[in-house]
């Protein structure tokens, strides 16, 4: 998880840079990029220092939040909110994937119960 944050930490990092090229950026616009830039790759330093602590060598985690189905229920919930300016072909759209977004987070937890269980 920290790993992901990292990237997206220098990714808005090198947006924020990026901005040194156009004459019409004015300081706030500078000091949040930077501000968000710094946040998120402190954000990500601090996953990966609580990560540390709690494992052990060789130990395997299963983590759900980096799965398909659980992106997919993001950008699903994402189709749902803008679905309220687009219209209502595209809520449908939203409400399918979300369907099909739980239904495989489901399965994923219960696999991972089923793993756990022995």
């Amino acid at each position: 998880m920290s790993r992901t944050f990292a990237v997206w930490g220098l990714f808005l990092l090198i947006l924020a840079l990026a901005l040194f090229a156009f004459d019409a950026v004015d300081t706030e616009t500078y000091a949040l990029m930077f501000g968000l830039a710094g946040s998120v790759l402190l954000t990500a330093a601090l996953l990966r220092v609580l990560a540390r602590e709690g494992e052990e060598e060789g130990e395997v985690r299963m983590e759900p939040d980096l799965s398909l189905p659980a992106a997919g229920l993001g950008v699903a919930l994402f189709l749902l909110a803008v679905s309220v300016v687009v219209g209502v072909w595209l809520a449908l759209i939203g409400a399918g994937l979300a369907v099909w977004s739980l239904a495989g987070v489901l399965r994923e937890r219960r696999a991972m119960r089923r793993e756990e269980g022995g």
